[in-house]
C-alpha cells in the first residue's frame, strides 16, 4: 500500500507541477515575444502545449493511482479477497475495482495473492519442506540421528 499511495503523489506533484507551468507559459509567450527572444517563445509555447494536453493523462492517471491505493488499502488492512467486497470497501464499480485490482498485482503494490475469477486469493507454498541435513558427531564423525542427545559410538553429549 505504501508503493500505491507514493505513487499517487508523484502522480498529484506531476500535475500541479504541470499545471502550473502551462499557466506560467502563458505570459512567457507574450514577454518573450515582445523582446524578441524566440527560444523562449518556443519553449513557453512546448509548455504551455504540454500542459493542456498533458493535463488531461496526468489527472487520469492520478484518479487511477488513487484507485489503486484505495483497493490495495481495502486488501491489507481489511484483509478481503472477494471482488464484491473490494468494490464496496474501496467505493468503486466491480468492473473499475477488477481493473485496479490486476494493476495492483502487476505493479507489486499487493504481493503474495494470485487473481481468481472471484477476487484474489493468496498463494500457498505447496513445496515440501527442505529435509533436515545429517548431523555428524563432532569427535568421532558418525551421522547421527534426529533425535539423538548422546552419540551411539562414542558416548559424547550432542548438542
Amino acid at each position: 500500500m505504501k508503493k500505491a499511495k507514493k505513487a499517487w503523489k508523484i502522480w498529484l506533484l506531476v500535475l500541479l507541477l504541470t499545471a502550473v507551468t502551462g499557466v506560467g507559459g502563458i505570459p512567457g509567450i507574450i514577454f518573450s515575444a515582445v523582446h524578441e527572444q524566440y527560444i523562449l517563445m518556443a519553449l513557453c509555447i512546448a509548455l504551455v502545449a504540454h500542459a493542456f494536453y498533458g493535463t488531461t493523462f496526468y489527472a487520469l492517471a492520478l484518479a487511477n493511482a488513487g484507485h489503486d491505493a484505495r483497493v490495495a488499502g481495502a486488501v491489507e488492512q481489511y484483509g478481503l479477497c472477494e471482488l464484491p467486497q473490494i468494490a464496496a470497501a474501496a467505493s468503486l464499480q466491480e468492473g473499475v475495482a477488477k481493473q485496479s485490482l490486476v494493476r495492483c498485482l502487476r505493479k507489486g503494490y499487493l504481493t503474495g495473492y494470485m487473481l481468481t475469477d472471484t477476487g484474489i486469493a493468496p498463494i500457498v507454498d505447496q513445496r515440501p519442506p527442505e529435509p533436515e541435513p545429517p548431523r555428524f558427531c563432532t569427535y568421532c564423525g558418525r551421522k547421527l540421528s534426529p533425535g539423538d542427545k548422546v552419540c551411539p559410538g562414542c558416548g559424547a553429549p550432542v548438542d
